[in-house]
């Protein structure tokens, strides 16, 4: 099914250090559904995730302009902790969520929107060990494995990855459909 074609999706991960699957498994599924998925980082070149793999790196995190896509999603893994304090990530993931874009982050990514000030009074998972940041930030930690609320969509590790990537791949395709009906009706 290629439900998002003409969709365009920015998935964020550490330079060094992302969590393999989850990047690899809902990158594969959004294009697979038909999206556009660019990867950036705070580096261009070769990204190294904790188990080996590799992903090319499309562009800077500073560079990124949040109204070009319909996704920002944060990818965790050890590497989180070189950019999640970084005042760029917190600008394109605040950006994006102005603008009712689909934010995600999964893992420890989920400190990333924490700091951004985006998860105060939402319901939010995350890998347990960033658990207390989301807390003290005021969000509704739940411990599951996915959590959706509004435009946010977080998930607890890569076990969750696959449904992660399933979570916005249909929340894209949601709006979408809800784009077609308004200009069905404009018509």
């Amino acid at each position: 099914m290629r439900d998002l074609d003409g969709v365009r999706v920015a998935m964020v991960v550490a330079f060094e250090g992302f969590r393999d699957e989850e990047l690899f498994v809902p990158r594969n599924l959004l294009e697979r559904r038909g999206a556009s998925v660019v990867l950036l980082s705070d580096r261009t070149g070769t990204a190294t995730g904790t188990l080996g793999g590799t992903a090319h790196v499309d562009g800077l995190i500073a560079a990124a302009r949040a109204e070009e896509y319909d996704a920002i999603v944060f990818v965790g893994g050890v590497g989180v902790r070189s950019y999640s304090q970084r005042p760029d990530c917190h600008m394109l993931a605040r950006t994006a969520a102005e603008a009712s874009r689909v934010v995600g982050s999964i893992c420890a990514a989920g400190a990333i929107l924490a700091h951004a000030g985006l998860l105060s009074g939402r319901k939010a998972t995350c890998y347990p060990t960033e658990a207390e940041v989301l807390r003290k930030r005021g969000a509704t930690y739940t411990g599951r494995g996915i959590e959706t609320d509004g435009v946010f969509i977080t998930a607890d590790g890569p076990q969750s990855a696959a449904r992660w990537g399933a979570a916005i791949a249909d929340a894209l395709a949601l709006r979408i459909s809800r784009a077609a009906r308004l200009a069905a009706r404009r018509a």
